[in-house]
C-alpha cells in the first residue's frame, strides 16, 4: 500500500509541475547565458589567438635555426662558404618569410630579367617557404645584400644572411634575426643570435632579442 501511495503521489506531483517543465528557459535566463557566454569568448579568444601566434614564431624560429645550423655544417663538409639566407615576400598582401641554404659564391639576381626578384629565377639558389603569418622584425640585424629585383608590391627585397667559412666560423659581422607576428598588435618576439664568431649561437625571446 505505501508503495502504491507514493507512486500515486508521484505522478500527481509530475501532472502537477508539467506545466513549469514545458516553459523552457525565461527570456531573463537567455539574455543572461548571452551575456555570460559573450564574456567567456571576449576572454578566451584573444588568448587562442595569442596562444597560436606564438606558436607561429616558435616554428619559425626553429625551422630558422635549423637551416643555419645546416649552412654552418654544408660550409664544413664541402670547406667552401656557405650561407643561411632569409627574405620577405609578399603574397596576397601578406608577408611571406623564406629561407635558403646555399653556396656563398650563388648572388642574389633577377637573373630572369622579369623585373621581380621570385624563384623563376635560375641564379641556382631555392628559395622554401616559413610559417605564414610571421615576419622579420625591424630588430633584424646581419648582413645583408639589397637585390637588384623589384616587385610591384615589396619594391626593393632585402636579403638577410648569416654566413660560415670552412672551418664553421661566421665569415662576416655578428647579430640576430628576430621574429615577430604579422599582425601588428601582437607583442612576442623569438630570434636567433649569433654571439660569437667561432659560430656559436643561441635562441632567445622577447625582451632578450633586444640586446
Amino acid at each position: 500500500m505505501k508503495s502504491n501511495l507514493g507512486l500515486r503521489l508521484g505522478l500527481q506531483y509530475l501532472s502537477q509541475n508539467q506545466n513549469v517543465t514545458d516553459e523552457g528557459f525565461t527570456l531573463t535566463e537567455l539574455i543572461i547565458t548571452v551575456i555570460i557566454a559573450g564574456i567567456v569568448t571576449s576572454i578566451a579568444v584573444p588568448g587562442w589567438a595569442n596562444f597560436v601566434n606564438q606558436q607561429r614564431i616558435n616554428v619559425a624560429k626553429d625551422v630558422a635555426f635549423a637551416s643555419i645550423r645546416n649552412a654552418q655544417s654544408q660550409a664544413m663538409q664541402t670547406r667552401s662558404n656557405h650561407r643561411a639566407s632569409f627574405r620577405t615576400l609578399a603574397v596576397d598582401g601578406e608577408p611571406q618569410i623564406q629561407f635558403a641554404i646555399h653556396p656563398a659564391s650563388l648572388t642574389y639576381t633577377d637573373s630572369n630579367t622579369d623585373g621581380i626578384y621570385d624563384t623563376n629565377d635560375s641564379d641556382g639558389i631555392v628559395w622554401e617557404n616559413l610559417e605564414s603569418g610571421v615576419e622579420l622584425d625591424t630588430e633584424t640585424a646581419i648582413d645583408s645584400a639589397r637585390t637588384s629585383g623589384r616587385t610591384s608590391t615589396i619594391g626593393s627585397s632585402i636579403v638577410y644572411f648569416v654566413e660560415f667559412n670552412f672551418k664553421g666560423f661566421v665569415s662576416g659581422q655578428l647579430g640576430r634575426v628576430v621574429f615577430q607576428g604579422a599582425d601588428t598588435n601582437a607583442s612576442a618576439q623569438r630570434c636567433i643570435v649569433m654571439s660569437s664568431l667561432i659560430g656559436a649561437m643561441r635562441s632567445d625571446r622577447d625582451k632578450g632579442c633586444d640586446s
